[in-house]
């Protein structure tokens, strides 16, 4: 069994998940965003003050790992109290943090980032290329360009009818709204 955490951005605590259980190998906590998103991680360090000046932790066990997709990342102890740790490449990532007692505290502040994916109104195709994105109607050249300003997409989008006839001529008929 594992939990789903949905909100837009929050804060783990490695204490309170071990005392639950949950993000064990058994119960992983998933971050999941929409389609289109990607989750960022940072990591505020309790026992960095327990590190040497080599960067080394006194246990070489990892904190925790990382799954995002077939990619599976462990992660560390740093000499830094607060680091960036992770950049996910898609929108779900499930958590299984360290249930052993020896590890120190730790709180993980994921965020969600960037905007889910389009559907396009009817007649029409979509192209994303990062934070920019492409709606054009399939019978015509018509074409809007949008922008991802945060967690939203900024910018109109139109509507594409379908082609007809009139008076027995073959015309192309494209309705923006």
């Amino acid at each position: 069994m594992s939990v789903t955490l949905s909100d837009q951005e929050g804060i783990i605590s490695n204490y309170m998940a071990r005392d639950s259980k949950c993000g064990s190998a058994k119960s992983p906590l998933i971050i999941s965003g929409m389609s289109g998103q990607t989750i960022a991680l940072k990591i505020i360090d309790f026992g960095s003050e327990q590190l040497d000046v080599d960067n080394r932790t006194i246990s070489p066990s990892p904190y925790g790992y990382i799954q995002d997709g077939e990619e599976r990342t462990a992660f560390y102890g740093s000499l830094e109290r607060e680091r960036f740790l992770y950049k996910s490449k898609t929108n779900e990532v499930a958590l299984e943090l360290e249930q052993n007692s020896d590890v120190p505290g730790f709180l993980l502040l994921y965020q969600k980032k960037g905007c889910s994916d389009l559907s396009p109104p009817m007649h029409a195709w979509y192209k994303r290329d990062g934070n920019q994105a492409v709606i054009g109607c399939e019978w015509s050249q018509k074409t809007w360009h949008l922008s991802c300003d945060g967690h939203s997409w900024s910018g109109v989008v139109g509507n594409c009818s379908e082609p007809g006839t009139v008076g027995g001529v073959y015309v192309h008929v494209c309705v923006c709204i």
